[in-house]
């Protein structure tokens, strides 16, 4: 994909000011949107999917370092069987697109991350997601982050066990599990902290994810009425330019 001028134009105006350099999103609405249109589930989370490749666009032209999207909880094998393998197919279609088409990802020399419990993913998802990491293992430009099978407790949880083996393995004392020692054992442990959430399709709540990431005093979190497949480069652009006033404003405040 190649962004159009009308894009880079509303894109120029928020890279005038100070670009987030870690933007995690919450790409809510695929259901809703397929909903609304009379279309199978599925249609929704493949249309999704192809908003996130251009997101992807908009936040690397930004200049954007990190990007961080929750794709699939945990929690989400909850729902219909159908519905979970159609999502698991997709994932996977879409990752061997990235594979056969390494235009964007050579471009930006992307790093995409999987992120969340890669064992509970069928084995051609696992497998598919190991060939995208062997393809960009020695890429050092921006990072995606892409939460799958994920939430921020399992996330937490899984970072104390690791300290927990750590103190019987007599390389830790217990005094030393602090906050930072936990940041140490996230997934995002080498990413900047997240300075901007986005959630679409108007729900106001995290959703049980980047909970740790999100508490430093930095982060702004902004929610907006708009379904994720529905999201256009002008409402990204108006979310950054709201970021950067209240970034403003706090700096303001702090003097």
């Amino acid at each position: 994909m190649v962004l159009s001028w009308q894009e880079k134009l509303s894109l120029s105006v928020a890279k005038q000011g100070t670009v987030p350099k870690h933007v995690a999103i919450i790409m809510d609405g695929n259901r809703r949107y397929a909903k609304q249109r009379g279309m199978p589930r599925y249609a929704g989370h493949h249309d999704g999917g192809d908003k996130l490749l251009e997101c992807m666009e908009w936040c690397f032209y930004l200049g954007v370092q990190v990007l961080t999207v929750y794709a699939f909880s945990i929690e989400n094998f909850r729902r219909g069987e159908d519905e979970v393998s159609a999502i698991m197919n997709l994932a996977c279609k879409k990752l061997a697109e990235l594979c056969d088409n390494r235009e964007l990802v050579h471009r930006y020399d992307l790093q995409i991350r999987i992120l969340g419990n890669i064992h509970q993913l069928p084995a051609d998802l696992q497998n598919r997601i190991e060939k995208v990491s062997e393809m960009c293992a020695t890429n050092k430009g921006p990072v995606v982050n892409i939460c799958f099978a994920y939430t921020a407790r399992d996330e937490i949880a899984r970072g104390i066990r690791l300290l927990c083996k750590e103190v019987e393995a007599g390389t830790m004392q217990p005094e030393d599990i602090t906050s930072t020692a936990i940041q140490s054992r996230l997934f995002t442990r080498d990413d900047p902290p997240i300075d901007l959430l986005l959630r679409t399709s108007g729900e106001t709540r995290l959703s049980d994810f980047m909970l740790w990431q999100v508490q430093g005093p930095n982060t702004s979190m902004h929610f907006i009425p708009v379904l994720w497949p529905e999201l256009t480069v002008w409402a990204f652009a108006a979310v950054i330019l709201t970021h950067q006033y209240d970034r403003r404003l706090l700096a303001q405040t702090r003097d």
